[in-house]
């Protein structure tokens, strides 16, 4: 997405959406393409779902980190555990949450607020953003009548321009989280759950930065990860 239609969706919702909750997210200026990497804040974000697909699952989980002058900022992180209208069925398997959890997790609605909060001014990261924007947009558009127009950052596509820069095809397995990391000899997680995911999403974009081996400004970042 070329960054000035962006802005311009951005100024669009800011103008339908006056007046509501999330109008400050899309009034908020962005940071200009020519921003070094250090000097743009970002926020990497995970959610675990009851399936693959955003047309069939729910959000369960969603956490969220966020990088600021270079330097994650826990203390700003969140892990929120969402409640859903149905049982998590054999999606348990992968994000470890039971339904006796979800019952004391927080409304969708209440958990968007808070992104949209946490997200304002910042460019999302995603280790596939492909999916896990699919089920935020499905949640944004059912809340606000709107996408989440933002700049993103996709860690998994920046690997897989890499990857097929050498080797002209995808070997099995190379672009989940955990393999991508080994690549920069960063260790692995022993907790899988969004907020660990997202931490780690994060500690990957540093290190795909660093490996760039000079100040990287934010087009070249957004171009890597193909935006």
């Amino acid at each position: 997405m070329r960054y000035w239609y962006l802005a311009l969706k951005r100024a669009w919702y800011a103008r339908k959406l006056r007046g509501y909750q999330v109008h400050a997210f899309f009034d908020a200026a962005l940071p200009t393409l020519n921003a070094f990497s250090d000097d743009v804040e970002f926020l990497a974000i995970d959610i675990e779902t009851t399936s693959l697909k955003p047309d069939e699952g729910e959000i369960v989980s969603i956490g969220w980190v966020p990088l600021i002058n270079g330097s994650v900022v826990l203390k700003e992180s969140r892990h929120i555990v969402v409640s859903i209208r149905r049982e998590v069925g054999q999606s348990a398997v992968f994000h470890n949450i039971s339904d006796e959890e979800l019952t004391y997790g927080e409304r969708a609605s209440e958990m968007f607020w808070q992104l949209m909060r946490a997200a304002n001014g910042r460019v999302l990261v995603f280790h596939n953003a492909q999916i896990d924007m699919g089920y935020l947009n499905k949640l944004s558009r059912r809340l606000i009548g709107a996408p989440l127009a933002a700049p993103i950052v996709d860690t998994l596509q920046w690997e897989k321009s890499k990857i097929l820069k050498r080797y002209h095809h995808i070997p099995t397995d190379t672009l989940r989280l955990h393999a991508c990391r080994r690549r920069y000899n960063l260790p692995d997680y022993p907790i899988h759950n969004a907020l660990s995911d997202a931490l780690a999403t994060l500690e990957l974009l540093q290190a795909q930065i660093s490996y760039l081996g000079h100040r990287a400004m934010l087009k070249e970042i957004l171009k890597k990860s193909g935006f």
